[in-house]
């Protein structure tokens, strides 16, 4: 995308996005916002969110991907307080177990929130009619369905079966695929979507011929 005249920014939490593994590589601007603890970093979506805006807002009228990375939905989670009443009965006890659930459904519903201001955001300059927006994750998180708790054990479907929206002029609206689809079809269907030349050493293929017809 930068060698075809795009400007390019990540804005990431750290963790394992970080410039000394090679992340960095192709962006114009990189700006990590790195955790305390490695393996259990605390989410700062508004933060991330917040500084991908801040850059779109000063650009000129050239095309751009942005990449943002958020932990938000990832252990610990500690969703805002005024989530803390989502998807939680008043008059029922919950355990452990299902407090832990109602704090996932919090976070998510979090985050939906803060990628619709920056929708609203997007649609208020303009761009959001000639912007793909690709929303996913590297994994899910089992809620003790196998007797554990988290995504590092075995590659059940709670892991391995992740979100993967995406919106644009030439998407059809209401798709829903039947076949899987993987996060190694992103690469040339963004390219192919946005009319650039898809590498031929891409072990992807696009997913344009679905997106725009079904």
């Amino acid at each position: 995308f930068r060698e075809s005249g795009y400007d390019t920014a990540a804005f990431t939490e750290g963790g394992p996005m970080i410039q000394r593994l090679g992340f960095n590589i192709g962006f114009d601007r990189w700006r990590e916002n790195p955790n305390i603890h490695f393996l259990f970093p605390g989410g700062q979506v508004e933060r991330v969110f917040g500084q991908g805006w801040d850059w779109l807002s000063r650009r000129r009228d050239r095309p751009f991907f942005l990449f943002l990375h958020t932990f938000q939905v990832h252990h610990p989670l500690s969703p805002p307080l005024e989530y803390l009443e989502y998807f939680i009965d008043d008059d029922v006890e919950l355990s452990e177990e299902a407090l832990d659930k109602a704090r996932y459904d919090q976070e998510i519903r979090y985050v939906d929130d803060q990628l619709a201001k920056l929708w609203t955001q997007l649609e208020n300059r303009g761009l959001a009619k000639n912007t793909i927006l690709v929303l996913l994750s590297d994994h899910g998180d089992e809620f003790w369905e196998h007797g554990e708790r988290g995504h590092g054990n075995l590659p059940y479907e709670e892991v391995l079966s992740v979100p993967l929206i995406m919106i644009g002029p030439t998407i059809a609206k209401g798709l829903r695929s039947q076949r899987p689809l993987h996060h190694i079809d992103l690469m040339p269907t963004l390219l192919d979507l946005a009319g650039l030349p898809v590498p031929d050493q891409c072990q992807g293929r696009s997913l344009r011929p679905f997106l725009e017809t079904g």
